[in-house]
């Protein structure tokens, strides 16, 4: 019979207990800092080297060598008249390869 009666003190202890003090929660240690400049220039570092191994790896394995230099071709100036409209469509009619 006591069983309830202590329920029933700790559900009243619950609700109307006295309050306790507010207490704020401890700051957390600030960010940055050494230790965050140190990780930032480790991923720069690691960046950097997996770059120069791509480009690396680039350059031995795929890149094929430029084609060897020609000079470019040269048209001498004849001094001759282009074809008119009517010249050049008889010309495409008769003759087409020597239209072009």
């Amino acid at each position: 019979m006591t069983l309830w009666i202590d329920e029933l003190a700790r559900l009243l202890g619950a609700l109307f207990a006295p309050a306790r003090p507010a207490t704020l929660t401890p700051t957390p240690p600030p960010s940055g800092g050494r230790r965050m400049l140190r990780r930032a220039g480790v991923l720069v570092l690691m960046a950097a080297v997996l770059a120069g191994a791509g480009y690396a790896g680039y350059a031995l394995f795929w890149h094929e060598p430029p084609p060897p230099y020609t000079e470019p071709p040269t048209v001498a100036d004849t001094g001759d008249r282009l074809p008119t409209a009517d010249e050049f469509a008889e010309l495409a009619r008769t003759d087409p390869v020597a239209m072009l």
